[in-house]
């Protein structure tokens, strides 16, 4: 217990250095500008819809509806070291990935929700059909259950990386909830995924909306304005993170 409590401090203090330095926006999805979204879509026919839930505005709904077997999938893909990326051969190291997400009928269905980090060995932050919040191939056999989700509720997702230090970690609804290494050696794209869990077992009810996805890297600033901004972020982030997007609730995870 003490060496998780650690793990889940480290990986506070981490972000918290993150946070608080300057960051540079590689991606900024609020999917309300619907004609030029900065996203490729990779499977089936994700699409923009209006108010729903907890959204005022636009969000992206994931369904298998209309999609292909044998999964059915709804996939979208932020590149990096890609073909065709801005950010191929940039040579970013850390990134911090947020974003919202509320779901319809994927508790107790046979689909599943995937963030996948191909690195270029795909790591997945998996939402499956039993409530679980799952973090699969990260680390020497770092998988398993790290929190729950239940529908209808809007759960605020971070997640920090850095690469160079050999490091991940995950907070739901501002709780760090995981930390550990990810053994990667590069980012090459991010995806969203929606799809059946197993082939051709599919509930073409259970939906995912995502929205308010933000992708940065921290610039570099000068070490003395960097310490200062570390202790003022580990303040901020100790007495309790607050959401950076106005208007959205952020409510804690349950079953």
């Amino acid at each position: 217990m003490l060496r998780r409590d650690a793990k889940v401090l480290t990986g506070l203090i981490f972000f918290c250095a993150f946070e608080a330095q300057a960051a540079i926006i590689l991606y900024e999805e609020t999917f309300d500008a619907v004609s030029s979204p900065t996203y490729n879509t990779v499977f089936g026919v994700p699409i923009v819809v209006g108010a729903v839930g907890p959204f005022a505005t636009h969000s992206l709904e994931f369904n298998s509806t209309g999609n292909s077997p044998t999964f059915y999938y709804d996939q979208i893909r932020f590149p990096f070291e890609s073909p065709g990326s801005p950010y191929q051969g940039a040579g970013f190291d850390v990134f911090s990935v947020s974003f919202d997400i509320y779901t319809e009928d994927l508790l107790g269905s046979a689909n599943q929700f995937v963030i996948l980090f191909d690195t270029p060995t795909v790591r997945n932050l998996v939402f499956t059909g039993t409530g679980d919040i799952e973090v699969q191939n990260f680390g020497p056999g770092a998988s398993g259950v790290i929190g729950s989700y239940i529908d209808r509720q809007l759960l605020s997702i971070d997640i920090l990386f850095d690469i160079g230090a050999d490091q991940w970690d995950i907070l739901v609804d501002n709780a760090p909830v995981y930390s550990d290494s990810m053994n990667a050696s590069f980012l090459r794209s991010i995806r969203f995924s929606h799809g059946a869990h197993l082939s051709n077992q599919v509930d073409f009810d259970a939906t995912t909306y995502v929205d308010n996805i933000l992708i940065s890297t921290p610039s570099n600033i000068s070490e003395p304005a960097s310490l200062a901004l570390l202790a003022f972020g580990v303040v901020l982030c100790v007495g309790g993170r607050r959401r950076k997007r106005a208007g959205v609730p952020s409510l804690a995870p349950g079953r």
